[in-house]
């Protein structure tokens, strides 16, 4: 079985938008409703290319697990 080991410590911020719901998944990651309704900021490992949502409102944040997303250029060669 395969695992991915990357501690997605370097990221970048992607698209942001206005806040539609929440993105928690629970049990992976937990519901903090002080962070519901500003905006969702796509966020992009540069390590490994996967993707996570985040919804910011004020210093409160509530993050959803990372999923694969698209290699970067990069990470191909």
């Amino acid at each position: 079985m395969k695992t991915n080991r990357c501690k997605h410590m370097r990221t970048e911020e992607g698209e942001h938008r206005g806040y539609t719901a929440g993105v928690a998944v629970y049990p992976y990651t937990h519901e903090w409703r002080p962070a519901h309704g500003c905006i969702t900021v796509e966020v992009r490992c540069l390590d490994c290319g996967a993707v996570r949502a985040e919804n910011h409102n004020g210093g409160h944040v509530e993050v959803s697990p990372w999923r694969p997303g698209e290699a970067r250029e990069e990470g191909r060669r």
